[in-house]
């Protein structure tokens, strides 16, 4: 496991999985790999609960893939039953996926990026965090 803070937030690979894999190249991911990437905010609370210092956030990175509709993962909770916090990462994760390079997807504009996180809302997204982001975002990026 590598762990490496970036941006003021902590960021967990698992450094086998990637081991022939460049996160920086394009490659198909099978269903395998979708499962294994899908335990990170697993592995991200395991490693934060062990730390004293980092205990009080591992519940905020377990649950920041979990959706407002009950569709997300790992536990499939929903609505207010995901911690605000989480809510939140999730907003600000999203927003930096869909605006900075990555391997698979294509670059959004902030302004395609802000659509569509307020396309999202109440579905992945809580609808009240949602609109703020959004309104506050046109504000700051726009």
């Amino acid at each position: 496991i590598v762990v490496k803070f970036n941006s003021g937030y902590m960021q967990v690979h698992h450094e086998d999985y990637w081991e022939n894999k460049s996160i920086n190249s394009s490659f198909d991911y099978d269903q395998a790999m979708i499962d294994q990437l899908k335990k990170h905010s697993e592995i991200g609370y395991r490693i934060l609960s062990s730390s004293e210092e980092f205990s009080e956030i591992a519940r905020f990175v377990l649950e920041h893939q979990e959706k407002w509709d009950g569709t997300g993962y790992p536990r499939g909770i929903a609505g207010d039953d995901i911690s605000l916090e989480a809510r939140i990462i999730a907003l600000a994760d999203a927003f930096d996926a869909m605006t900075r390079p990555r391997t698979y997807g294509t670059v959004f504009t902030i302004e395609e990026a802000l659509e569509e996180i307020r396309h999202c809302a109440g579905t992945h997204f809580d609808p009240s965090l949602a609109d703020l982001f959004v309104t506050h975002g046109v504000e700051m990026f726009g």
